[in-house]
């Protein structure tokens, strides 16, 4: 991934690309992607990671459906919210809300 960055391109698709890094090699990866110039398109569980680097949310809500939404994580949570209400459906409680899978 070094030689790819250092080389140039202009997509970079990650898939969870923080698990098992340490922190100094974590803080490289964001130092690296900040100055990437073309798009990254990332698939991750890391809230911190989406805050500091996403500039755009293509988020798969169960109760929602797809959004796509120009902003952070944070600004998607606030959206979310609004969606939500404007939906009729309840506000959910926690950052961490799990559901049982019900499909068959």
């Amino acid at each position: 991934m070094a030689k790819m960055l250092a080389r140039g391109g202009n997509l970079v698709l990650l898939d969870e690309p923080t698990n098992d890094l340490d922190l100094p090699t974590l803080r490289h990866l964001e130092e690296a992607l900040l100055e990437f110039p073309g798009c990254c398109i990332v698939v991750t569980h890391d809230r911190w990671f989406l805050v500091r680097l996403a500039t755009h949310i293509l988020a798969f809500d169960v109760d929602l459906g797809v959004h796509f939404h120009p902003g952070n994580y944070e600004s998607w949570r606030e959206k979310r919210v609004e969606l939500r209400a404007a939906a009729g459906l309840p506000a959910e409680e926690g950052t961490g809300t799990h559901r049982r899978f019900s499909g068959s």
